[in-house]
């Protein structure tokens, strides 16, 4: 039904190639991205053309998404975080007080060790895709071996400017 209703909604859209079509399907993108609905973003980030000045825009916003898409343990990427067979699965957060992020997050120990402590970086990024700042906190993750977990209330501090969108790292694990 899920899949229906998309193909729907995708055959209501029409292809254009206007500046002003290519911002529009921009800001339908962000507006899926933000929801966690990649597919139907990547749908309307296909539809801006590579002449467009948003372009880059785009290209960075795939880099979000490919970085946010749970990855199977067997995948042969070279990155760090499957490297270290930890994977950030999800992730959702509130702001409190305005200016402090607490996050929850799902994380995958692939390993055949215990997984203690996990260094996360987390990156927060504006509505056209700037860096607006970075935070990196230690978190006590208690994961048995071939195991998945929600850990929730990660505090990494308080964030100086408004932010769209998170993107987050595993930087160090501990494995016993």
């Amino acid at each position: 039904m899920k899949y229906f209703a998309l193909f729907c909604l995708l055959l209501m859209v029409g292809c254009t190639g206007s500046e002003e079509d290519a911002s529009a399907n921009l800001r339908k993108g962000d507006e899926f991205l933000a929801k966690g609905q990649y597919e139907i973003a990547e749908y309307y980030y296909d539809k801006i053309p590579e002449e467009s000045v948003l372009y880059k825009t785009v290209e960075r916003r795939r880099k979000e998404i490919e970085a946010s898409v749970p990855r199977p343990a067997a995948s042969g990427s070279s990155s760090e975080v499957k490297r270290n067979g930890v994977f950030i699965l999800k992730e959702s957060h509130v702001l409190q007080l305005g200016k402090m992020p607490i996050h929850t997050i799902t994380v995958e120990n692939a390993t055949n060790k215990r997984l203690n402590v996990i260094e996360l970086e987390f990156i927060y990024r504006n509505g056209s895709g700037a860096e607006v700042q970075r935070m990196t906190t230690m978190v006590n993750a208690g994961m048995d071996p071939q195991t998945e977990k929600v850990l929730d209330q990660i505090a990494p501090g308080m964030i100086n400017q408004p932010f769209s969108t998170v993107a987050v790292v595993v930087k160090r694990t501990m494995l016993f």
